[in-house]
């Protein structure tokens, strides 16, 4: 992003109003949101497609098939937790 803001002129310009680890850093919370909302946009959506492939083709009318089902969003805890706590490894 740096290089890219280098070569349309745009860097030099914010370097007057901010310093160079100020706009680093600020380019590091603006693609961390970014790529939050990013993935959160797309497990929303893959719920909602999973819950309605469950609603229209499942054939338990109890609904016992999304319960067993929602159980393995476990694994998206574990596997942040195991990358949380292999980036304070690597620091």
């Amino acid at each position: 992003m740096l290089k890219l803001f280098g070569n349309l002129g745009i860097y030099q310009g914010m370097l007057e109003f901010f310093s160079e680890t100020g706009i680093k850093l600020a380019l590091l919370v603006v693609l961390l949101l970014l790529f939050c909302m990013v993935f959160a946009a797309l497990k929303l959506i893959s719920d909602t497609i999973l819950e309605l492939f469950l609603l229209f083709f499942s054939k338990d009318p109890e609904g016992k098939a999304l319960n067993s089902v929602s159980k393995g969003s476990v694994i998206y805890v574990i596997g942040s937790a195991c990358s949380l706590f292999r980036n304070s490894l690597l620091r």
